[in-house]
């Protein structure tokens, strides 16, 4: 199956292609986390905010999506990957600028891109 076939011969597909041939393999490898994607539809609105408010609300949709109840080991959890791996991430790529120090997170540069992905993703 090719690309086209994968995201569909619709107006959409060809746009959320066309929003993928636009960005770098570190922009796509960071957005293909959906705790990253959860971050920057949250900080679109919630600029800044902490980690911690940033962990309850990744832990909350991931409880949404599963229909589970999450605990605070699973909010501990999402609160390290976000530290360790999904913040620096959206970082390196400008999304975001995550001082790991006092653990506080802003919306940087995201490009329309990578907005028209958001939109269509989950």
């Amino acid at each position: 199956m090719d690309d086209g076939e994968q995201l569909g011969e619709t107006e959409s597909g060809q746009a959320r292609f066309g929003a993928l041939d636009r960005l770098s393999k570190r922009e796509i490898r960071a957005l293909a986390d959906p705790q990253a994607r959860v971050a920057l539809r949250y900080l679109a609105d919630h600029s800044p905010t902490t980690l911690s408010d940033l962990g309850d609300v990744v832990t909350g949709s991931e409880a949404a999506a599963t229909g589970s109840i999450a605990g605070p080991s699973r909010h501990r959890a999402n609160v390290v990957a976000l530290h360790h791996e999904t913040l620096p991430a959206l970082d390196a790529c400008g999304f975001v600028e995550y001082d790991s120090t006092d653990h506080t997170v802003r919306e940087a540069d995201v490009p329309d891109a990578v907005w028209a992905l958001l939109e269509r993703a989950d």
